[in-house]
């Protein structure tokens, strides 16, 4: 199961007018006009977006807490700002600049890796961060509950509360496929650089060996004793060592490069599995202590039913 339709499903089981839980809470927001994720929280409900994109999220205004102020705003007081001091050529060479030098800034943070690598990280990691917050949301509502809260909310958040576990059931066992995927992926890439160490290693032995016997008939050619005749022959053999160890060079920066090349895999693969043994990791946890306040939430309704 993808994230994706992780999403959707909550869409759909977190409705509106279901006061026994928190989902439904009004958030102010601030309108991107651009396209967005799958859903919102509205004011009663969620609602799907294909239109604008909402977000709370103070970043939307680049600093800013004020809903007032909008990305597009911002970013065009900023364009016309530089496009005053330095005109239009020069802004455009300045917003370059500044995205080129956090170019090695984000990289750091992304952990040494590049754009494509960490775009293959984030395709393979499971992200639980929605089905966190809706656990978490459901698991504080479950808590809230006494003996004054009616049977008919408990029952809405029980049934809620169980759904959300079952997603994450699912989520976690997906992360835990792709955390066996990437460790697989890790042994075969493995194996294949160790094969191509020993290819490496013979490469280098090769060098260091037409190194050694070019020297030596490098030194017999200049050695007084040495004939002229034997010379020539000696030469001979020298342009041919250094042709073979000319090839012999090039095979090795091949030879080094597909290491290389291993070890970003290697290294990329180990992210993938990191991220999603992290997320099964914490959803096994999370998924534990809903499980518990399931049960406890059942019990309260049977003794209010018992009551009534």
């Amino acid at each position: 199961m993808s994230t994706q339709n992780s999403l959707k499903q909550y869409n759909n089981l977190l409705g509106a007018g279901n006061t026994a839980n928190n989902f439904n809470r009004n958030h102010e927001a601030t309108s991107v006009n651009r396209p967005g994720g799958l859903y919102m929280r509205g004011n009663t409900s969620f609602q799907p977006i294909f239109g604008n994109y909402y977000s709370k999220d103070p970043i939307t205004n680049f600093g800013s807490t004020s809903s007032s102020s909008s990305t597009g705003e911002t970013i065009a007081t900023i364009f016309s700002c530089l496009t005053g001091a330095v005109g239009l050529v020069g802004a455009a060479a300045g917003v370059a600049s500044i995205f080129q030098n956090n170019k090695q800034e984000k990289n750091v943070q992304n952990g040494g890796f590049t754009r494509k690598e960490t775009k293959e990280i984030k395709r393979n990691s499971e992200n639980a961060e929605d089905v966190n917050d809706a656990l978490d949301s459901t698991m504080a509502t479950a808590k809230g509950y006494d003996e004054t809260s009616s049977v008919e909310n408990m029952q809405k958040t029980a049934e809620t509360l169980m759904k959300a576990i079952n997603i994450a059931n699912t989520q976690k066992n997906d992360a835990i496929n792709k955390a066996n995927t990437a460790a697989n992926n890790i042994k075969t890439l493995t194996n294949n650089r160790k094969t191509e160490q020993t290819t490496n290693d013979a490469l280098k032995t090769e060098k260091s060996n037409l190194t050694t016997q070019i020297s030596d008939l490098e030194n017999l050619i200049k050695d007084p004793n040495t004939s002229d005749a034997e010379k020539t022959k000696y030469r001979e053999q020298v342009t041919k060592l250094k042709k073979q160890l000319s090839e012999t060079e090039k095979k090795i920066k091949e030879s080094d490069k597909k290491l290389a090349e291993f070890d970003k895999q290697i290294a990329t693969q180990e992210q993938i599995k990191k991220n999603n043994e992290t997320v099964a990791n914490t959803l096994e946890t999370k998924i534990t202590e809903a499980n518990r306040l399931a049960e406890e939430l059942n019990r309260k309704i049977n003794q209010k039913e018992g009551e009534s």
